[in-house]
C-alpha cells in the first residue's frame, strides 16, 4: 500500500529534478502506480502536495542539523559538515525548482526563504558564537557580518553556477568558498585541528 511518505518522497524526487510546474497530477500518479483519484484521496490538490512537500523536506534537512550537532566534534567542525551537506541538498534542486516555488507557490518559497534564514542566522550564528565563546575565532570577527557575507549567498551562487556546462562540485565549492572564509576567522593554534583532513 502507498503510504503518504512514499507519496512524498517521490514528489519531492521529481520536483527537485524537473520542477515543480513540470510535474502534473497525473504524471505523479503514473509513476506510482496508481489512479489519480486515489492520490487526491491523500491530498486534496497539487497545492496541498507541495505544500507537504516543502514541509517534508525542511523536516529532512532538520534531522540532518540534528545528527551533525550532536557529533563530539568542535563548533566549527560542525559548520564545515553543515555547509558541505548544504551544499550537496540544494545541488539537488534544480533552478527551475526555485523559480516555481517562487512564481507559482509564494507560501512554499516563503518557507524555503525562512528555513535558509534558520539555518544561517540561528543554527551557523550559534555555532560561531560557541566557536568564540570556546576561544576558538580572533578578536575582531563579527559573527553577524560573517553569516552575511560568507553564508547567507551560497544558495544564490550554486544556482547560478548550476546554470553553466560544467557546475562545480560539493567538495570544490567547500574547499574554495567555505573553508578560506573560516581560516580567516579561526585563531592560528586551532587551524591544525580545525582543517586536518582527519577533521573533515
Amino acid at each position: 500500500m502507498t503510504t503518504d511518505h512514499h507519496i512524498l518522497e517521490t514528489a519531492l524526487h521529481r520536483f527537485k529534478t524537473y520542477g515543480v510546474s513540470a510535474v502534473s497530477m497525473d504524471d505523479l500518479a503514473e509513476v506510482l502506480g496508481m489512479a489519480k483519484s486515489t492520490l487526491y484521496q491523500h491530498f486534496s490538490s497539487k497545492d496541498a502536495l507541495v505544500d507537504a512537500v516543502m514541509q517534508h523536506l525542511t523536516k529532512q534537512w532538520d534531522a540532518l542539523i540534528t545528527t551533525v550537532i550532536s557529533e563530539p566534534i568542535n563548533p566549527i567542525q560542525k559548520i564545515i559538515k553543515l555547509q558541505y551537506q548544504g551544499i550537496q541538498e540544494i545541488q539537488q534542486l534544480s533552478p527551475v525548482f526555485l523559480f516555481d516555488l517562487k512564481k507559482r507557490y509564494e507560501d512554499c518559497f516563503t518557507q524555503y526563504k525562512d528555513y535558509k534564514n534558520h539555518f544561517v542566522y540561528e543554527v551557523i550564528y550559534q555555532l560561531l558564537e560557541d566557536a568564540k565563546t570556546q576561544g576558538m575565532l580572533m578578536e575582531h570577527t563579527d559573527i553577524q557580518a560573517v553569516c552575511e557575507l560568507h553564508f547567507f549567498q551560497i544558495d544564490r551562487i550554486i544556482q547560478d553556477r548550476k546554470k553553466e556546462a560544467e557546475p562545480f562540485s560539493a567538495i570544490k565549492l567547500l574547499e574554495h568558498l567555505v573553508l578560506p572564509n573560516l581560516r580567516g576567522i579561526v585563531k592560528p593554534e586551532f587551524v591544525g585541528e580545525v582543517f586536518s583532513p582527519q577533521s573533515q
